[in-house]
């Protein structure tokens, strides 16, 4: 599509509340994954995955908590640049940007958008 997008932030995690909250709104099959799954490291079947499902499934019943390591983050935007092809190299580019000061614990107050167009 000749087009990219790109971010820039602070990144936090979500207050344990937070994630409680919406770990339990969570499909039960959803949670029983979230023990079950060692997220990111090698497995060697499928089996050995489902496995895991079942026994994590009688472990926890029907109600199981939030895990320790399963948690959500709050991405705090202060950049975003738009870059699209034009035809000889002439594209369009854009960035806005903000300031964040920090309000309290995890959190901040955003200022507001100032717009640049940036060259090629």
């Amino acid at each position: 599509m000749s087009r990219q997008v790109r971010l820039e932030g602070r990144v936090v995690f979500c207050p344990s509340e937070e994630s409680d909250a919406y770990f339990s709104s969570r499909a039960i099959d959803s949670r029983i994954g979230a023990w079950a799954s060692l997220q990111s490291q090698p497995l060697d079947s499928r089996a050995t995955l489902l496995k895991r499902v079942a026994i994590e499934a009688a472990r926890h019943g029907t109600a199981p908590t939030r895990p320790p390591h399963w948690g959500g983050y709050h991405f705090w935007l202060q950049a975003v640049e738009l870059w699209c092809e034009g035809a000889f190299r002439v594209h369009d580019r854009a960035r806005w940007t903000r300031t964040l000061e920090p309000a309290g614990d995890r959190a901040f107050t955003p200022g507001p958008w100032q717009a640049t167009r940036l060259y090629p």
